[in-house]
């Protein structure tokens, strides 16, 4: 993705609804510091890791381990709390027309939309003709014909990361 000096917005607070195990989720914001340890201090007492696209981090004895080390906006990822909790993140919004490099296959990223959005209209419609189909968190839509999504997922929302399978 793209970062510019054109992408940065006010302060946002967003609250997540988080259950104990695994959820697929994204940080839509841009942190001054944007180490796995710094983004999630607040809730560190609540996770055991997060897993993004290629990389992961283990939480051992109140120290990040793994080769994952900074939470990226562009990216989706699979977090693991060991309770049900409800943390809130602020930061500075994103662009909603962040750019996004998508390469073949299954790709891990965020959602930078503010309002829950349709698929069709979030996404350019050069570009969606080129996407198989999208997994979320227990949903999932694939594109029957150019512009026909079907299934389950029919909105994307914000602070959700998505699998995106490209063509």
């Amino acid at each position: 993705g793209n970062i510019g000096s054109e992408t940065l917005g006010e302060l946002e607070a967003h609250t997540y609804e988080l259950s104990e195990g695994a959820n697929l989720i994204s940080f839509p914001y841009l942190y001054e510091n944007n180490s796995i340890a710094n983004v999630l201090s607040s809730i560190q007492d609540d996770v055991a890791g997060m897993i993004g696209e290629g990389v992961a981090a283990t939480l051992v004895d109140g120290e990040w381990v793994g080769s994952l080390t900074n939470v990226n906006f562009e990216d989706g990822y699979w977090l693991k709390t060991t309770n049900d909790i409800n943390p809130t993140f602020t930061g500075c919004k994103i662009a909603s027309n962040t750019f996004y490099d998508l390469h073949i296959g299954a790709n891990l990223i965020s959602s930078s939309v503010y309002d829950e959005t349709p698929i069709s209209m979030a996404l350019p419609d050069e570009q969606e003709i080129y996407i198989n189909g999208i997994i979320g968190e227990g949903v999932a839509a694939s594109q029957q014909g150019d512009f026909n999504w079907v299934g389950s997922l029919s909105n994307f929302e914000l602070g959700k990361g998505y699998w995106f399978k490209t063509d």
